[in-house]
């Protein structure tokens, strides 16, 4: 009987942890709050083909976060759409237009959407070739990611 009660008690544990960890997970999506549609996708993989082509695909997510978190920071625009166009701030932005992503593209901004930031903290709002923007540089590939 004793035996039975330990088993019983060890489940009930490995339960418990187990639905905190899937609460916990959950809970660190901080772009869970963001409205993305699946035209907010398309062009998210159009940016990243312009923007991050060559790049491994950690860049590709990389580029796909700055454009979330500037969503999420109040110096930017609230949308993905108006963060992209937003003036003077993605040079390839006209070229979006008729863009065929790729697969690695879309799997990027996928697994940015589904699981939030995993490359940089939502603090980092700039990239670029080049130290041009922000403070804290760090880089990856062939850009420059950065903090305000």
């Amino acid at each position: 009987m004793k035996g039975i009660k330990s088993i019983i008690c060890l489940l009930a544990l490995s339960f418990s942890l187990m639905f905190t960890n899937i609460a916990k997970a959950e809970t660190t999506n901080s772009y869970e709050t963001i409205s993305i549609s699946e035209d907010d996708i398309d062009l998210l993989a159009a940016l990243v083909f312009h923007e991050a082509r060559g790049e491994s695909l950690d860049g590709q997510k990389a580029v796909v976060e700055v454009v979330l978190n500037r969503v999420l920071d109040s110096d930017f625009e609230d949308t993905v759409y108006d963060v992209i166009y937003e003036k003077r701030q993605f040079s390839t932005a006209s070229k979006l237009k008729g863009t065929v992503p790729n697969e690695e593209n879309y799997e990027a901004v996928k697994y940015v959407v589904e699981n939030g930031p995993t490359i940089f903290s939502t603090n980092y709002v700039y990239f670029s070739v080049g130290k041009s923007n922000g403070r804290n540089f760090t880089k990856l590939g062939n850009h420059w990611f950065s903090t305000k």
